[in-house]
């Protein structure tokens, strides 16, 4: 009897389900803010390509209305502009707009100081892609992570 007193103590049968018991619920939740951040970094750099591509169509002769058709998406807006480097910072030539998002970079008719000369010699024509998607969690952390993930995910392609 006092064999069993002793090791009744000792006994440590139930420890590795009391310490998983504790340790999933945050290995979980780590996994998750893994998977929602994977997610948001994929959809920014999707949309990184998808800007360059509607940049580079706008640069190859094709008409801004067409650069904006293919880098329009679903829940998201896109600004395509015309800028070019004169006689100071680079001005706004013509844009087209969808999904009711303002640009970042300035407006119609303005410099873009954001821009600054980067470069381009004086009479380059450029032109930049806006885009901007409505970001919706895929998970239930997601909401916890508001502060760090903006509602709306932005990208600029410049070409």
């Amino acid at each position: 009897m006092l064999g069993r007193l002793r090791s009744f103590g000792t006994c440590a049968r139930g420890q590795s389900l009391v310490e998983l018991a504790i340790s999933l619920p945050i290995l979980i939740l780590v996994f998750l803010g893994m998977v929602e951040f994977s997610y948001a970094y994929d959809l920014v750099h999707g949309m990184g390509s998808i800007g360059r591509e509607a940049a580079n169509i706008a640069s190859r002769g094709g008409t801004l209305v067409e650069a904006r058709g293919v880098a329009l998406t679903n829940g998201g807006g896109v600004v395509v502009r015309r800028i070019e480097f004169g006689g100071g910072l680079p001005t706004v030539m013509e844009q087209v707009t969808a999904g009711g998002y303002t640009s970042r970079l300035g407006d119609l008719n303005q410099s873009v100081s954001r821009l600054g000369s980067a470069g381009y010699l004086q009479g380059t024509e450029v032109y930049a892609v806006e885009l901007f998607l409505r970001y919706e969690p895929i998970t239930p952390v997601g909401r916890w992570l508001e502060p760090l993930i903006p509602d709306v995910l932005y990208e600029r392609a410049v070409f």
